[in-house]
């Protein structure tokens, strides 16, 4: 069976389908882009675990906030601070 598309019925079909693909694209860019433009936040311990980790802040804390060369800022005597892009980003170096 051989199927015949005329030029109008290929311009349609060919129309269509680089809608949809654009669509999608612009779809996909705009997410890409509101992650990378989104501004820098300093967490909590809790903050990093439950939101970036999706974990119990303790183990979090006891197994990776303690490594060697994991972003931090002291805050006040004894806390800390994280920075959501430096600990995004020694996520995607030491975490495999």
């Amino acid at each position: 069976m051989e199927v015949v598309l005329d030029k109008e019925a290929t311009r349609e079909i060919l129309g269509g389908l680089t809608e949809e693909l654009s669509k999608q694209l612009i779809k996909d860019m705009k997410k890409e882009l509101q992650v990378e433009l989104r501004h820098d936040e300093l967490l909590t311990t809790k903050e990093v675990a439950e939101g970036i980790f999706k974990g119990d802040a303790q183990f979090v804390r006891e197994n990776y906030l303690t490594q060697p060369g994991f972003p931090y800022l002291p805050y006040g005597k004894n806390d800390r601070r994280y920075s959501r892009k430096a600990v995004e980003k020694w996520i995607e170096k030491n975490i495999k």
